[in-house]
């Protein structure tokens, strides 16, 4: 029981010598990767990765997915890990961006310049 008091003060002096960033310290770090919305450039793709912000109909055109019950977009040339099956059953295009259902079901984003280049956004399950 009499150690308590300097083994709290002991803590303390350690706690308060780690140096941890500050409220301002992790601003100044963000503000360099701020994200903006703009028009895509000359010769970029209107669904673009650059333009992710950009709001996109997902067309339910009668593809399938093997979601493996989870909710997740991905590109048509996408495989599972464990056995190398295709995510995109049904109606698959290597370089459109998918979303799929838990049950299965799919629609389709159209396409992705990210997709088909072997960068693409893929579902990778641990």
């Amino acid at each position: 029981m009499r150690f308590i008091t300097p083994f709290v003060l002991l803590m303390l002096g350690i706690a308060y010598a780690a140096k941890e960033p500050t409220q301002f310290e992790l601003a100044e770090d963000v503000v360099g990767a701020a994200v903006e919305a703009r028009a895509p450039s000359e010769g970029q793709s209107e669904n673009s990765v650059a333009n992710v912000l950009q709001k996109r109909k997902c067309t339910y055109n009668g593809c399938k997915c093997d979601s493996r019950g989870y909710q997740f977009h991905s590109c048509g040339g996408c495989v599972w890990t464990d056995n190398g099956d295709w995510v995109i059953t049904k109606k698959r295009v290597a370089t459109h961006i998918f979303e799929c259902s838990p049950s299965g079901d799919c629609c389709d984003y159209g396409h992705a310049d990210d997709c088909g280049t072997g960068k693409g956004r893929c579902f990778i399950r641990d």
